[in-house]
């Protein structure tokens, strides 16, 4: 570390583990060593692999309960995560012989498996699955998995002397040969609850394998009681009484998925995806069905499989990570002032300007290349060092789900290196809207995770925005349809035709010039001596016949005196001949040097495939014309009402976008924000409030809708501004 380096840096503390430290009715806690020297362990993270293991004794934990809660004493903080799994079990041993790790879990219950940082000193606590601690003494045994390369930086946990009670592994591989014993047991606090009548099962956890399935396991009490076991999709449950069977409702909350002397049950039925579900368990004592008290676990099955590209990631939402990421090693964040080219609200980011060292790894959901061809990841990144540190950004892909990964592409940071867009500079970095650059890697058919690794080098901050996995094969399209021709390489148009109908040494092309979505836009340049006319067109889309499709781009030229002409058209092939559905657009005075947006509207007769053309007939030795952020979508606005109550916020909409005077506003129940309107100058064709839905319009506010106003009955719209309905007003309460 530079030492000559003044920095006032905060801390963005993160927790990935259950941490609690709840008073519980009729809980004991006792604690077990007060030294003040540090150690690795137990959660040793230098090596790729550590592993610890401590004896506690019946007559320093004082007495036998169902141990709820572990907690250690960390001495030294630090913000690299790591998977950590704890295991309990009994033993007459008071101290240790050196042996095997495989050896020291014969007999554990697994109690937690998780993955944690510890960001703070102090007492961390682990909630883990309920153990039933009724014989002899404890041992406690912790592994932790970082993996190669190990963290360079981690946290240091204090121990006690009591000798021969503690034994530990570090390797660069999970450990096979015997542990080194020692006296550094380290300090521990234990919760636990007085057990009476019939004891419950030990270490019940829940895990999720896949979207569709959560594996349970136990341990059976000392009495071998038989296990029961109930799930619910809220975390409430009745006091079971009687006899019960698969498939039986507890009254009070609970079904019963499992009843019998196993010491498992996979529950495969009733679960839907990115979902999280409760299950408890409890001891039944027999022949009169003697119930204990309950065991609880919880687990959130896996989201499904991508399938439907494009797919695009923009961290508009306040969650982090977004639904279906992950976060490993030191934690990306989120930044809401911080968006690529200025356009949107958010992005993420890894801080190394506060991160010494180490690991950010945001890994994406399960992706499924099946239909795909060439698929090709794009994203948004900006940059800055601190002086001379070189971070490094690193894309990983996998082919195993996230088992292991391969790297595909690396950008190094530093003064000089391919991932700086915005210099050096001393402060906390925050990138304005021209410190951006898109960098763009052609992926593997058989990947199915990809994963941003940052590497800090305590050099400064660096941010990821619009992460787009697309296909290069140009296929059927079904709307929405977006393109802003930011993943090409000028001239390069992709999957756009351009045709050259004048055969002239003018055509459409990808430029990076005048784009109003940096990097690049669609150009067309003028001939001094021959009339403009070619033409550009979508790839094919799927289009059905009878419903409205609204065509929104921006347009510019080279302004006055030139004067551009430009129309757009459909149909059924991509060539001037085949625009048999029409003109749908038109303008013959296009002199505008800033970006104007333009929105067009077209009905197929027929299902079937379509293509928009756009074609540019000035006359010779005008300027030019561009166009970018093209879009294509059906004509029905939904409120989703997910970032906020704001009308006016494109991300509050399906498809993403402000309504227009073009379409159909629908406004439902059960959104998170209820949708408010705080302005003038609002349009749409159609408006219906849906039953249970509700529309604030603010003093001094202005709508209007061409077609119908449609209340339903239990909706609301609490008009304090004006709306002008230019159909008619139904309102059905």
């Amino acid at each position: 570390m530079n030492v000559a380096r003044c920095k006032i840096r905060t801390w963005l503390f993160i927790f990935l583990g259950i941490v609690s430290n709840l008073w519980v009715a009729g809980e004991t806690t006792v604690t077990i060593g007060t030294g003040t020297s540090t150690q690795r362990q137990p959660f040793g993270m230098w090596y790729g692999y550590e592993r610890s293991a401590a004896i506690y004794t019946y007559a320093e934990i004082g007495a036998y309960g169902f141990i709820n809660s572990l907690k250690w004493y960390v001495g030294t903080s630090d913000l690299n995560t790591c998977p950590i799994k704890i295991y309990l079990k009994t033993t007459s041993s008071t101290t240790i012989t050196s042996g095997t790790w495989a050896s020291a879990l014969s007999g554990a219950t697994l109690v937690y498996d998780g993955i944690n940082n510890f960001p703070v000193t102090g007492w961390y606590t682990f909630d883990i699955a309920d153990y039933a601690y009724s014989a002899t003494n404890l041992m406690v045994l912790c592994q932790t998995d970082f993996g190669e390369p190990a963290a360079t930086t981690y946290p240091v946990f204090r121990y006690s002397s009591a000798t021969g009670k503690h034994e530990f592994w570090a390797e660069v591989f999970p450990p096979t040969a015997s542990g080194t014993v020692n006296g550094n047991r380290p300090n521990i606090q234990i919760s636990y609850n007085a057990m009476t009548g019939v004891i419950p099962p030990s270490g019940f956890m829940a895990v999720a394998t896949s979207s569709s399935q959560i594996n349970l396991t136990w341990k059976k009490n000392s009495s071998n009681d038989n296990v029961m076991v109930a799930y619910n999709t809220v975390n409430t449950f009745g006091t079971p009484s009687g006899a019960y069977v698969a498939g039986n409702q507890i009254t009070g909350g609970g079904t019963v998925i499992y009843n019998g002397s196993g010491t498992s049950f996979n529950q495969t039925t009733d679960l839907l995806p990115n979902t999280t579900y409760y299950f408890r368990a409890w001891s039944v004592h027999v022949p009169t069905p003697t119930y204990s008290s309950a065991a609880s676990a919880l687990a959130t099955t896996f989201c499904t499989s991508i399938t439907s590209f494009p797919y695009i990631t923009t961290f508009e939402t306040p969650s982090f990570p977004p639904s279906c990421w992950k976060l490993a090693g030191v934690q990306w964040g989120r930044s809401a002032t911080a968006s690529a080219y200025g356009v949107g609200s958010g992005s993420a980011k890894a801080d190394f300007f506060n991160v010494l060292a180490g690991n950010l790894d945001l890994i994406s959901p399960q992706l499924d290349f099946s239909a795909l061809t060439t698929p090709v990841v794009t994203f948004d990144e900006a940059y800055a060092t601190y002086a001379t540190e070189i971070d490094n950004l690193e894309l990983w892909y996998s082919t195993d789900n996230g088992a292991t990964y391969t790297l595909l592409d690396s950008w190094t940071g530093g003064p000089a290196g391919t991932l700086n867009t915005g210099g050096t500079i001393t402060t906390a970095f925050s990138p304005s809207s021209t410190q951006w650059a898109r960098k763009r890697c052609s992926l593997p058919v058989e990947t199915n995770k990809i994963m941003f690794r940052g590497i800090s080098g305590h050099g400064n901050n660096l941010y990821l925005d619009n992460i787009a996995i697309f296909d290069t094969t140009c296929t059927n399209v079904s709307p929405p349809y977006a393109e802003n021709m930011d993943i090409f390489s000028p001239p390069s148009t992709g999957c756009i035709t351009v045709i050259n109908d004048n055969s002239d040494t003018q055509k459409w092309i990808t430029s990076s010039q005048y784009a109003m979505s940096a990097p690049n836009s669609l150009y067309i340049n003028k001939n001094s001596s021959a009339p403009m006319n070619d033409w550009f067109f979508t790839p094919p889309l799927n289009l059905i016949g009878g419903s409205t499709y609204l065509v929104n781009f921006y347009y510019r030229s080279g302004g006055s005196p030139s004067i551009e002409k430009m129309e757009v058209k459909y149909g059924t092939t991509p060539n001037a001949a085949g625009m048999n559905g029409g003109q749908i657009w038109n303008n013959t005075t296009i002199q505008t040097t800033s970006y104007t947006s333009a929105t067009a509207v077209l009905t197929p007769y027929a299902n079937g495939t379509y293509y928009v053309g756009w074609h540019g007939y000035s006359a010779a030795n005008m300027s030019y014309i561009c166009l970018d952020d093209i879009s294509i979508y059906g004509a029905t606005a939904t409120w989703n009402g997910t970032v906020s109550n704001n009308w006016n916020e494109p991300m509050n909409w399906t498809p993403n976008g402000v309504p227009n005077t073009y379409q159909t506003v629908i406004i439902p129940s059960g959104s998170i924000y209820s949708p408010s309107i705080s302005s003038t100058g609002l349009f749409c064709k159609e408006l219906t409030i849906h039953t249970g839905a509700t529309l604030m319009i603010n003093p001094g506010s202005v709508i209007t809708i061409d077609g119908n106003l449609v209340i339903q009955n239990g909706s609301s719209m609490n008009n304090q501004g004006l709306v002008n309905v230019n159909g008619n007003a139904l309102i059905q309460n």
